[in-house]
């Protein structure tokens, strides 16, 4: 079982805390920093998909829990686009968007009451 211990990698934003290789389902456990226990099936992680077990026993975390690495099978994957694939790259695109919109800055607030001053959003001409 591997543990993150890079102290030179921020703490911040969710990243895998221990990472294991479960043999009887031929899955690489994750377990996240928010304490949530992820499983990639190795299926989807085609360069290493045909290791023996043994091989596959020796994963290692590295930038702080950002990289799944295999020294022995020379390979690396990002835990958060392992985690972004597995939700689906269009779903999450249309969830970070959304959770963006909602951002909130000081610059954003003084726009939108510079906006509303003048009248706010301008209605849309109909050429009808």
């Amino acid at each position: 079982m591997a543990r993150s211990t890079d102290a030179r990698w921020p703490r911040r934003g969710i990243r895998a805390v221990r990472a294991s290789y479960d043999a009887r389902d031929r899955r690489v456990m994750l377990t996240l920093n928010n304490g949530v226990l992820f499983g990639i099936p190795l299926a989807r992680l085609l360069e290493i998909a045909d290791a023996p077990d043994a091989l596959l026993r020796e994963v290692e975390l590295l930038g702080g829990g950002n990289i799944l690495h295999w020294e022995r099978l020379d390979a690396d994957y990002s835990v958060p686009a392992m985690l972004v694939d597995a939700i689906g790259r269009e779903h999450a695109a249309r969830e970070f968007a959304r959770k963006g919109g909602r951002s909130t800055t000081e610059a954003k607030a003084t726009a939108a009451r510079a906006n509303g001053a003048k009248g706010g959003r301008p209605r849309k001409r109909s050429d009808g």
